[in-house]
């Protein structure tokens, strides 16, 4: 006799592999259900096969085959590429279901200059910029990093912007070293998980 498959009866429908969700953002957990697999569900978050947090330990199973569980990505969610959804019956713990893959939690500010190619002068006034979702906060840090060490505290708190927006001026100590591995990293005073890092080093030159 050829082999059989036990399939769940709940199944994640979303996220379920490739989603990208923004610190801050409010998204839907959903998923699909077969007979009566109990009232009510938990729902965990996973990062690889490691449970990070416990969303709810019990919420309604929904009705009519289809449930689904809304909630706003907390600005404190570390960014990341690895993570699950897994969703399973409060009265039957072998009917669970994870994620089919990974999906993506960005973080809610992004720099935007310098990213990486730029050519800053000893000197020269410039400007770091940096785009913002929601509100994680009304400050940032700014760091200079040559490889993956911080270089200088370029400032410790500064406005975020308005607008979705952000900038700082600086004058290029001339005193920095000449370098082609500079990167500039962004960070909510409040939320230390919600930062970015310029995409690619910049140089300092002459």
């Amino acid at each position: 006799a050829a082999p059989f498959a036990i399939s769940p009866a709940i199944t994640v429908a979303s996220p379920n592999g490739g989603e990208d969700w923004v610190q801050g953002s409010l998204q839907t957990i959903s998923w699909n259900h077969t007979g009566i697999p109990g009232p009510s569900v938990k729902i965990e978050a996973l990062r690889g096969t490691t449970v990070l947090a416990v969303i709810t330990p019990g919420t309604s199973i929904g009705s009519d085959g289809t449930g689904s569980y809304s909630l706003t990505i907390p600005f404190n969610t570390p960014p990341g590429t690895d993570y699950k959804i897994k969703v399973t019956s409060t009265t039957y713990p072998a009917c669970t279901d994870t994620s089919d893959s990974s999906f993506t939690i960005s973080p809610a500010i992004t720099v935007a200059s310098p990213n990486g190619g730029e050519n800053w002068i000893r000197g020269s006034s410039q400007t770091i910029s940096w785009s913002y979702t929601g509100d994680p906060g009304p400050t940032v840090k700014i760091e200079a990093l040559r490889g993956s060490t911080i270089l200088a505290v370029v400032n410790s708190s500064t406005t975020i912007g308005s607008g979705g927006l952000g900038s700082y001026e600086l004058t290029v100590p001339f005193s920095t070293p000449l370098a082609t591995d500079y990167r500039i990293r962004v960070t909510s005073t409040g939320y230390p998980a919600c930062t970015d890092t310029s995409d690619a080093p910049f140089w300092i030159i002459l």
